[in-house]
């Protein structure tokens, strides 16, 4: 080069350093590897970074190999990954009608951070499943974001689902859709639904049928596992689900809960029944197949793994009716519509009643309810064909022209093929 007065000036190259760390030489050095000799010409093009945080300056190198300091340096960010969700908090963790859930959703992204103008949209599917419920952001800060909802659907309490999608960090990396199940924290007064991930397990705890020793409210969740081994009398449906507590409590529940499984189009449903994998073996638990829902229905009393079977052969037994339990010995039908006062809100847990019993042999079911003077108010199953096991049928408290009853003591009856049997229980409306 020259100067302004023409006179030659020293030819100049220079040498760069890129380190990810500060004042490191890690990425590129001076050498720019064997033999190549210093850099010339004004730029340099990195190639295949990790993303990550990276510090590089200059100096200039003259015709005699004599170099300048090392410029100030200067640092760029090269993040080409998602972010992600580090943890979602739910408050309060019983939720139900009147309640306002706050959720709080932690993301990380390093090292560019989140863009906090980009709004993720979080949503809630309570119990009832049906809808997500839309959270209205309060704050959201480098990456902690808080949102609100009010709960209206009369709904009880149980496991909740937090889906999260759409934020993004400073590079316009945006995230994959997210899910988190909340466990059920299961209230001894107010019972609670317990659901898994997938939708396809449920289970209904009514209140008072946790017993009353254990120490702390538990969270109890449903999750589908791997099972090794396979009932001799079929195959599963779907995955295996483990029920657990945490605490790990060893508990029975002092009322039955009625856990229900969905089940594909594709399997027979006279051949279904619930299975209980008990002290290392299978237990065959039974349930009542309702096919127009494809869901089955059973009774249970104790946490563990469950699993939806169909069945290559029909077990045999003795006929007979036996244990009959309900969920809900007293309990309070659902008032729909008409004037007058309010009725006072109850869980929807106590506002019906699940009749459960044992069929010793396969049998062709009739039940029905009476009240204390021997009218017949209501069939509940007219004659329907039923496995052996386990069975549930559910009484809303109402007769056959869909009124609430009086409120009193009804007797349920239940008929299998000669047999007979029937057990009392109370409704209140006041």
């Amino acid at each position: 080069g020259s100067d302004l007065s023409g006179t030659p000036q020293p030819a100049l190259t220079y040498a760069i350093r890129v380190g990810d760390e500060a004042g490191g030489s890690q990425i590129v050095s001076e050498a720019l590897g064997s033999g190549t000799g210093p850099i010339t010409g004004t730029g340099h093009t990195l190639s295949n970074l990790l993303s990550g945080t990276y510090f590089w300056s200059a100096r200039t190198i003259d015709a005699g190999l004599a170099s300048s300091d090392w410029s100030s340096e200067s640092s760029f960010i090269v993040d080409t990954l998602q972010p992600t969700v580090d943890s979602v908090q739910v408050r309060p963790r019983v939720l139900g009608p009147g309640r306002r859930a706050t959720v709080v959703v932690t993301f990380n992204d390093e090292p560019a951070g989140m863009d906090n103008s980009v709004s993720p949209n979080v949503s809630l599917v309570l119990t009832d499943g049906e809808r997500s419920l839309n959270l209205t952001q309060v704050s959201y800060s480098g990456g902690l974001w808080i949102g609100e909802v009010e709960i209206q659907a009369d709904v009880p309490g149980g496991t909740v689902v937090v889906n999260v999608l759409g934020a993004a960090d400073l590079k316009g990396n945006v995230m994959a859709p997210f899910q988190a199940v909340i466990p059920a924290l299961i209230l001894p007064g107010s019972g609670g639904v317990v659901e898994s991930g997938d939708q396809n397990v449920r289970m209904v705890i009514t209140p008072g049928a946790l017993p009353s020793s254990l120490s702390q409210n538990p969270d109890i969740e449903i999750i589908p596992i791997t099972v090794l081994v396979i009932p001799d009398n079929g195959g599963l449906i779907g995955s295996a689900y483990s029920i657990t507590s945490n605490p790990d409590f060893d508990f029975a529940l002092g009322k039955s809960a009625t856990l229900s499984f969905r089940y594909t189009g594709g399997a027979d449903p006279n051949r279904l029944a619930v299975y209980h994998d008990a002290s290392g073996g299978w237990a065959r638990i039974g349930g009542t197949v309702d096919a127009g829902n494809s869901v089955v229905r059973v009774p249970i009393t104790d946490l563990g793994v469950y699993a939806l079977v169909e069945e290559t052969t029909s077990p045999s037994g003795s006929a007979g009716i036996a244990n009959i339990r309900m969920s809900n010995r007293a309990f309070h039908p659902r008032r729909i519509g008409g004037g007058g006062a309010p009725a006072p809100r109850r869980s929807p847990l106590t506002t019906t009643t699940d009749i459960s019993f044992d069929l010793g042999a396969p049998a062709t079911v009739r039940v029905e309810m009476y009240d204390r003077n021997g009218r017949l108010l209501k069939v509940l199953e007219a004659g329907r064909p039923m496995g052996s096991g386990r069975q549930v049928v559910t009484w809303d408290g109402r007769d056959a022209d869909d009124s609430v009853v009086r409120s009193g003591l009804y007797i349920v009856v239940i008929q299998a093929d000669g047999e007979k049997a029937h057990k009392t229980l109370a409704v209140v409306n006041n």
